[in-house]
């Protein structure tokens, strides 16, 4: 090998390893991932014990984020209950299907499991975030899906990086952010042009669709001995309206409690954000109504799941939703 090649390999090494270095400490100060390794570990220790024998772990998107106040929550439900969430905003389906097998893989032994959605997004396809691959999926829960959702060599490969690299899982992000930076007005123009129609309704084809996520999510859940539950968050959007009765239907085909503590036509405009997502006093309200909701599928769970439970520590196509920046916002 000549003394120049040397040379530039010497220089690419360090160039990555000093990106890499970068990125890593990046990623830990970037507030939403602090938030997310908070919410993680957590999520990871939430087991039943002799004072909490009900324990429940919330997750979902920025609808969960907005939505649930954990205080609220915890002192509506009352002495016996602990509550943990975790909200990983622009997460989807994928994303809690692979994920929730992690944390139980990790160790995590709620009483029960929730998944926060809107109606709309437990029927959407939506690929799954590095923020989720990277902080809450295991290797192994990587490799399912790779196989089970047949990707392609490069996407498999992104994915891969995505899990073992901060520097490649902060790419979208750092893409993302520097066009705020460089394209005046980015925020108003990918809103624009991403805020498109809301989804049709197909009473075949999304319950369906949900049935069989609700199902495969429960089945997850079962295999360690811990409850499921879905819990519809509320957007007044139309689509999400008028998928809800849906929800319902696929709950029952599924076997799994489908909690609506508010509906979405019974939401008030003054306890949402940003005309989707909730504010302060409207987690709150939900919140209070969620606690009411969570004592009843306690109950469900508790009396079906009532045999021998793991307490170990061990280790179809849709048509495509709209886009991040439109149904999962980033505070």
């Amino acid at each position: 090998m000549s003394r120049h090649l040397r040379w530039i390999l010497t220089v690419c090494g360090l160039l990555a390893v000093g990106l890499e270095a970068a990125s890593l400490w990046m990623f830990g100060h970037v507030g939403a991932n602090t938030t997310v390794r908070v919410e993680t570990k957590d999520a990871i220790h939430l087991a039943s014990t002799t004072s909490t024998p009900h324990t429940v772990l919330i997750v979902g998107n920025s609808l969960v984020l907005h939505g649930i106040d954990e205080k609220e929550l915890d002192s509506a439900l009352g002495p016996g209950y602990e509550v943990k969430k975790e909200a990983i905003v622009g997460s989807g389906y994928q994303d809690w299907l692979y994920g929730v097998p992690s944390l139980l893989d990790r160790g995590s032994r709620p009483t029960l499991i929730v998944l926060g959605f809107s109606p709309a997004q437990l029927v959407m396809d939506r690929p799954p975030i590095a923020r989720t691959t990277r902080m809450v999926w295991t290797a192994a829960n990587l490799e399912r899906y790779t196989m089970h959702a047949h990707v392609g060599l490069t996407a498999a490969s992104n994915l891969l990086l995505q899990h073992f690299s901060a520097f490649f899982a902060l790419r979208d992000q750092l893409r993302q952010d520097s066009r705020k930076l460089i394209v005046p007005g980015y925020a108003a123009m990918s809103h624009d042009f991403f805020d498109g129609a809301p989804l049709r309704p197909d009473s075949i084809t999304d319950v369906d669709i949900a049935a069989s996520r609700l199902a495969s999510l429960d089945s997850a859940c079962a295999v360690r001995g811990v409850g499921f539950a879905f819990l519809l968050m509320p957007t007044r959007a139309v689509d999400d309206a008028a998928i809800e009765p849906m929800m319902i239907a696929a709950g029952k085909r599924a076997g799994v409690p489908v909690l609506i503590p508010v509906s979405n036509r019974d939401l008030p405009p003054a306890d949402q954000l940003d005309g989707y997502h909730l504010n302060d006093a409207g987690a709150v309200m939900f919140s209070e109504a969620t606690a009411a909701a969570l004592r009843s599928a306690s109950r469900l769970t508790l009396a079906h799941g009532d045999g021998e439970r793991d307490s170990g520590r061990r280790a179809p196509v849709r048509r495509p939703g709209l886009d991040d920046s439109t149904r999962d916002r980033d505070p």
